[in-house]
């Protein structure tokens, strides 16, 4: 069940759910306990981009 709450929060912030609703959704006093329960999906790692790929792409 604790697994399923991690798994909730994590796809809910990334379907644009924002932190605070979150926070309230899981019932949480504060919202570093909501922080917690979020993880970064490997495919959103690989949708970042990094600032010094565009700073290199900017002094091209």
């Amino acid at each position: 069940m604790h697994t399923l709450r991690h798994s909730f929060a994590t796809h809910s912030l990334y379907q644009g759910t924002d932190l605070y609703t979150l926070k309230r959704f899981l019932g949480h006093a504060s919202l570093k306990s909501t922080i917690i329960y979020l993880h970064l999906l490997p495919e959103r790692m690989q949708q970042c981009k990094s600032p010094l790929d565009t700073l290199y792409e900017d002094d091209q």
